[in-house]
């Protein structure tokens, strides 16, 4: 209101804001509609102030739950240093490219991420934009690749340089036999050193088994019939460590399988699970059909296994066991893999693993 002579005027001013409204317009659509997570959260306070349907699908959060709060209040990262961190590169350097980072979604599962940030005015006040690529299924697949890497190097010096072990071992154990029949006095010894040629042997069983050229014959069974085959000496080692073994099975399809492989399969992960518990739990077997496929299922009640090396269990070599040697759920891929078959590990650490097989029936 202005006074012009002793007379009230209003004084308007107009400021066309139509190209900075669609500059808006086009903006929010170009947000909602990315294909990749996007996020829009207030600077510093971290609050999340918008986020697009991608963002909700990839770490499956419901909107309405989440605007509002911190990426810590909803349990984004593994620990709170990965936040720190996070934001203190964005303050030095304003802007981050390709900054590789992994989260957690609402159901606790890893997410692996590319992000990309800038800042941006809302409403004349800093915010920060953060865009998100997921890398998780390429990460695996990276470590996929650099695991059957090393099977194929190990598969291609295993078959001549175990045989070449095996034969002079073989040699070394007739003698220790003739000989430890022969002398009382240090029988104690032999039977030591014939219990340390069978571990090597063992060894070298495992490295015949990653070789890509070794022969497999495959006829049509029940895998129920193999693991019955194989049950007593199962039970026989479970007893020795004060283990409980519990068998579940179903009626299932045939399929072709190899009956020395299939056996090796089920002991190392029995085993396995009986180490796990270490006299202080149960071990499950368990096969059933699901679709047109046959499961195997072998779980325990043990310690289970740390989130961050479930990722790891299948590769050569590597072991958490004090004289392990990495091997044994290497052959396990590689048996299952021969087979045509996948295999996958479920694991709540302190509560607990399970591995699961599935193989294609005919």
């Amino acid at each position: 209101m202005i006074d012009i002579e002793g007379k009230k005027y209003v004084l308007s001013s107009l400021n066309d804001i139509t190209d900075r409204k669609k500059s808006e317009e086009r903006f929010e659509k170009a947000f909602h509609s990315n294909s990749n997570a996007m996020a829009i959260i207030t600077w510093p306070e971290g609050k999340l102030v918008d986020v697009n349907e991608a963002w909700l699908n990839l770490f499956g959060f419901q909107k309405a739950k989440v605007i509002g709060l911190t990426t810590s209040d909803l349990g984004f990262w593994e620990d709170i240093d990965q936040r720190r961190q996070l934001y203190q590169m964005i303050q030095e350097h304003r802007k981050l490219r390709d900054h590789e980072q992994t989260c957690r979604a609402f159901d606790g599962s890893a997410r692996t991420v590319l992000i990309n940030t800038d800042f941006i005015e809302v409403d004349g006040k800093e915010h920060l934009i953060i865009s998100m690529t997921d890398i998780t299924n390429y990460k695996r697949l990276e470590r996929e690749i650099a695991r059957l890497d090393s099977l194929n190097l190990i598969g291609e010096l295993s078959a001549g340089v175990a045989h070449e072990i095996r034969n002079p071992l073989t040699v070394v154990k007739g003698y220790l036999q003739y000989f430890g029949g022969k002398s009382i006095e240090y029988k104690e010894q032999f039977e030591a050193l014939s219990n340390e040629l069978a571990h090597v042997e063992m060894i070298i069983t495992d490295f015949l088994s990653l070789a890509r050229n070794k022969t497999t014959v495959f006829t049509k069974r029940s895998l129920n019939s193999i693991i019955e085959e194989v049950f007593p000496f199962l039970m026989a080692d479970a007893l020795k460590k004060g283990v409980d073994i519990e068998l579940n099975l179903s009626a299932i399809s045939c399929f072709l399988l190899d009956d020395k492989e299939m056996k090796q399969l089920i002991l190392n992960l029995v085993r396995n699970a009986v180490e796990a518990v270490d006299g202080k739990g149960k071990v499950t077997i368990e096969t059933r059909m699901e679709d047109k496929n046959v499961l195997l299922s072998v779980s325990d009640t043990g310690c289970g296994i740390p989130k961050e090396l479930c990722d790891r269990i299948f590769d050569p070599f590597f072991t958490t066991k004090e004289n392990g040697t990495g091997l044994g759920l290497s052959v396990c891929a590689s048996i299952v893999d021969r087979h045509g078959g996948k295999i996958r590990v479920e694991s709540d650490e302190g509560k607990g693993t399970n591995f699961l097989v599935h193989f294609v029936s005919m």
